[in-house]
């Protein structure tokens, strides 16, 4: 095994965005051929026909005809299977997200699933697409040009939050519990290395711990201390799959200074140890 790859956009763009039209066969070779990766932006992916499939974090996602579906930054996907669709592919630097879009993304997140789009609204993706397209391409270089292009993009941002929001209840939506549980999975995301201890979450949300259990078990189904262990799980998962690292450092590679604990850990909730599962997915 090598070393998980990590993708940085800033290596292939200037501008925060990059744009991949999957429509002939040099595209189709160039997703097959991506090894194991993971990226430093979002993806944001656009279907318009055919099928597609692809692995992210050990979940098998079928994305089908006027479907649209994203990937967060550090999600570890390959083994794409493009080949016949026609669809989009963009890249975008998470400071090109505005703030509110990227809170309904990220409370998606080890759940999120392609969403269908009605008929309508797919046609106003594809035209903005097409006009961002255009305007990616140009060589125009005034800064009146990159405003379009950025305009153009949170149009489309706008257009894709707004469909994965409609897609939670509206009752969801406006309480208390949902926008808690939303601030919850972010400082999720960005802590889970260094903070495992649901109180320590509860105190950065300015919240008891009883309280902000409360809201995300009212909202999502599972308790604050069930999400923790997945995110960290997830993290060892991609550690023991895609790197040459031994279980004590990818013990400590996730925050645990104990490794023997981590292994109790990893098996009681896995059902398997770290190493019956490393060899079980690299048969």
């Amino acid at each position: 095994m090598s070393k998980l790859q990590i993708n940085k956009l800033a290596d292939r763009s200037h501008i925060g965005l990059d744009m991949l039209h999957v429509n002939c066969e040099e595209a189709y070779f160039f997703l097959e051929n991506l090894p194991v990766h993971r990226d430093d932006n979002f993806v944001f992916i656009f279907m318009e026909k055919g099928l597609a499939t692809l692995t992210v974090d050990f979940d098998h996602v079928l994305l089908q005809e006027r479907q649209v579906y994203f990937m967060l930054p550090g999600q570890v996907h390959h083994n794409i299977k493009s080949r016949g669709c026609v669809g989009w592919s963009i890249a975008i630097s998470p400071p090109l997200v505005n703030n509110n879009f990227k809170q309904i993304f990220e409370l998606q997140h080890q759940k999120q699933k392609p969403l269908q789009i009605s008929a309508e609204i797919f046609d106003q993706c594809e035209k903005l697409l097409s006009v961002l397209y255009a305007n990616f391409r140009s060589e125009q270089t005034n800064d009146f040009h990159l405003q379009f292009i950025h305009s153009l993009l949170n149009a489309l941002l706008a257009i894709y939050a707004r469909e994965f929001k409609d897609s939670i209840s509206t009752q969801d939506q406006t309480s208390r519990f949902f926008q808690i549980s939303q601030q919850f999975r972010t400082e999720l995301g960005r802590n889970i290395i260094h903070e495992k201890n649901p109180s320590a979450y509860a105190e950065k949300l300015h919240l008891s711990e009883i309280y902000l259990n409360k809201a995300v078990k009212a909202t999502t189904g599972f308790t604050v201390s069930y999400w923790i262990l997945q995110e960290v799980m997830i993290q060892a998962k991609r550690l023991l799959y895609y790197s040459n690292l031994s279980v004590k450092e990818v013990a400590y590679e996730i925050g645990f200074e104990d490794h023997t604990y981590f292994s109790r850990l990893f098996k009681k909730t896995n059902q398997i140890t770290p190493i019956e599962f490393r060899k079980q997915y690299l048969k």
